[in-house]
């Protein structure tokens, strides 16, 4: 299980920095709403996705471990 945590710490790491990630959020093309958007909502966005990621891969870890304690 431990090496299971070091995976899903990886690839956490592994992830691009939120500013990297801005591009695959949806901007409208006006260059007020443009900046709006990246500063407010992608980063949002970004974290949301982050946090589900990372807590499916405890989830599995947990589950995993629970199963091996049987």
């Amino acid at each position: 299980a431990p090496r299971k945590v070091k995976e899903a710490s990886k690839e956490y790491s592994d992830l691009p920095p939120p500013e990297k990630s801005f591009k695959t959020c949806t901007l409208e093309p006006t260059k007020i709403n443009k900046h709006f958007l990246q500063k407010i909502i992608c980063p949002k966005k970004i974290e949301n996705n982050l946090q589900k990621r990372v807590s499916r891969l405890a989830g599995t870890t947990a589950r995993e471990l629970e199963a091996s304690w049987r």
